[in-house]
């Protein structure tokens, strides 16, 4: 045989023993997933700014790899981001996530509990979540639980108000539900 084609099929073999050994498989549906993961957080969280999210390897992140957020300020890790920016870029990536699942299994994953996401985001950005709630969300998760001590308008199909009384949480009588058209 001649040189080239013992090189093609060197190159083949290495292929298919990356492919198939213990580690090959995790690893390229892994780089596949997190592509993914990157493109869909990315246009996620351009309906709140302008962006984009990628995932970096830091050997001092505690998995591994830590999302950052690159924009107009340059590259920054998630820990050196606004609060307000931490909870965009986390909220694009849980639905970028949800859509991965939804994709492989064809349902919607069960629900979606979004715990004083609104809390720092200035009063454009609330909107946009708003936004992204109804128009999204809704259609990715069963269900979506917000607890906020934030109104963000008509998102809600029902409320549920609650009231600390002498130290413990206690349904509000008032609560009325509301249906959303």
């Amino acid at each position: 045989r001649d040189l080239k084609s013992a090189k093609e099929d060197a190159g083949a073999y290495g292929l298919v023993v990356k492919g198939f050994h213990r580690t090959g498989i995790p690893f390229t549906l892994m780089q596949d997933l997190r592509r993914f993961l990157e493109h869909r957080a990315t246009l996620i969280y351009q309906s709140f700014g302008e962006g984009m999210i990628f995932v970096r390897d830091f050997s001092d992140a505690k998995v591994g790899v830590e999302w950052v957020l690159v924009d107009a300020k340059g590259e920054r890790p998630y820990a050196l981001l606004s609060w307000g920016e931490q909870t965009m870029v986390m909220l694009a990536v849980r639905m970028a996530a949800a859509e991965a699942i939804r994709s492989s299994t064809g349902s919607k994953v069960d629900f979606l509990v979004l715990d004083e996401v609104a809390g720092y985001l200035d009063p454009e950005r609330r909107e946009c979540l708003e936004r992204l709630i109804r128009g999204t969300l809704l259609n990715l998760f069963s269900q979506v639980f917000v607890i906020s001590h934030v109104d963000l308008g008509s998102v809600y199909d029902q409320v549920v108000g609650v009231k600390i009384r002498q130290g413990v949480s206690d349904v509000d009588q008032r609560t009325e539900s509301v249906r959303v058209g």
